[in-house]
């Protein structure tokens, strides 16, 4: 029996530390090139502006204040804010329960006339009044991004509706005291409203992402797990129990046999852990959700795509698939899910990949449960069909290549066959142990001790009518 020395003396031992290395390369770029500069990346995340106000003439000065609000916002050259503008706030609420804006801008009825009156009173008047209307549930990230607007608008709204009111106060020759001072100094008070708000047990926001993040690691495993109970029960792999290996009756194998197997336990594992997910979380954690059935079905829905899709690189690469199974599905697909930071705010990279990977959608569909009421348009639709596709997708994918595999003689599995063990079932001719030749062609022999414990081998024939080595 050789020794470690041997072992380190092999450079397929060293090669799986540089494998870790690059691994840690990789890790490290996925997660801190996707989140540690998100503001640099920002740009063009959508916010809402509608104008309700109506223009009026006081003391021979025209104030259009709405106008003036608007023009300030389109022309504040905000890379990180694109502006869309709706007709009523309506439409704009509409537009926020569809999570189309991470929030909106409303200048109130009566906006100019609010500052006219101001004017006029010696700022003895109630303020203008603009409405922020908050999307909380879009994410943490977003809700910060809105709430830096509202402070910097706050600031340059009163600047400008106090430059209008000097000149109003002019006219007029009104005194003010010390309390309408105040009032004309700070004419327009900002009033921010949550549309959709995170209180409650959403994790600030980011229970849609902690969500989609289990239902993909319970994709994940469901293909693993039950790839290797496939395998050990066709005997490429083994169990073990404290030293000792598991004797398990051993299946005859075919690849396209073998990957419908896998895929079918595959599947009613992601399915059942599917429903695991949406149980804890929504019946034992209370997080809160349109309902249990919705939930337990979307999770159940991407941990099945995420499953068929780690089976293909278990069917195409064996072992090394679930390394390249756990860096598509997880280590690339966290910041590819939008759930920390919008797309808006990301490297190029992870844009490209967050418009298809199934994670992202995933988080999506999650998201539009918990904030939205699962309406289709705040992303549930959409997270449906792409993760549809994915599963008929990866389905089609695993099967031809189990396909293919058989075609050139191959095997589907996740470790290396035992070739011995494979020769001995189906009297394929290879190199045998002559240890086991023995046992195998004459068992009685084998265990008087005819055959010492030697490990040479001999090329053998085992279907050969002597049965002698070659």
């Amino acid at each position: 029996m050789e020794g470690a020395g041997a072992v380190l003396r092999k450079p397929l031992g060293w090669g799986g530390v540089l494998l870790a290395g690059l691994l840690g390369t990789i890790m490290t770029f996925s997660y801190l090139g996707g989140f540690l500069d998100p503001v640099r990346h920002l740009a063009g995340l959508k916010v809402g502006i509608v104008d309700a106000d109506a223009p009026v003439d006081v003391a021979g000065n025209h104030i259009d204040g709405g106008d003036q609000v608007v023009r300030g916002l389109l022309d504040s050259g905000r890379r990180e804010i694109e502006w869309v503008r709706y007709p009523t706030r309506a439409a704009a609420m509409e537009a926020i329960r569809d999570d189309q804006i991470i929030g909106a801008v409303v200048v109130r009825p009566g906006f100019s006339q609010a500052l006219g009156d101001i004017g006029i009173a010696g700022g003895r008047a109630d303020p203008a009044r603009i409405d922020m209307l908050s999307n909380d549930g879009a994410g943490l990230f977003q809700s910060q991004v809105f709430g830096r607007v509202t402070n910097e608008l706050e600031r340059e709204v009163n600047a400008s509706a106090n430059d209008q009111l000097v000149a109003v106060l002019a006219d007029v020759g009104v005194k003010i005291d010390p309390a309408g001072a105040a009032r004309v100094g700070r004419p327009v008070e900002l009033r921010t409203i949550d549309v959709v708000s995170v209180d409650g047990r959403t994790a600030r926001g980011l229970a849609p992402f902690y969500a989609a993040v289990m239902a993909t690691l319970t994709g994940f495993l469901a293909a693993s797990v039950t790839s290797l109970m496939v395998d050990v029960l066709r005997g490429t792999e083994h169990l073990e129990l404290l030293g000792k290996q598991v004797h398990i009756d051993t299946l005859d194998e075919r690849p396209v046999s073998t990957w419908i197997a896998k895929a079918t336990l595959a599947v009613a594992g992601a399915c059942l852990g599917g429903f695991a997910v949406a149980f804890v979380s929504v019946v034992v954690l209370e997080m809160p959700s349109v309902g249990f059935w919705p939930t337990a079905g979307l999770a159940a829905l991407g941990a099945v795509a995420i499953a068929l899709v780690t089976l293909i690189f278990l069917t195409l690469f064996g072992i090394g698939g679930e390394l390249l199974g756990v860096l598509f599905t997880t280590i690339f697909g966290v910041p590819a899910a939008l759930g920390v930071y919008p797309v808006e705010a990301l490297p190029p990279f992870f844009r490209f990949l967050s418009g298809w990977h199934p994670m992202h959608y995933l988080t999506d569909g999650m998201r539009s449960l918990i904030f939205y009421d699962g309406r289709a348009a705040a992303g549930m639709e959409r997270a449906v069909q792409v993760l549809v596709f994915w599963i008929v997708g990866a389905a089609i994918v695993g099967y031809l290549s189990a396909r293919l595999i058989q075609r050139r003689g191959g095997q589907v599995g996740t470790g290396i066959k035992d070739k011995t063990h494979r020769h001995l079932r189906h009297g394929r001719p290879g190199k045998v142990p002559v240890h086991l030749e023995a046992a195998h062609l004459d068992p009685a022999a084998a265990g008087a001790g005819s055959v010492d414990g030697a490990t040479r081998t001999a090329d053998t024939d085992t279907d050969g009518a002597d049965g002698s080595g070659r």
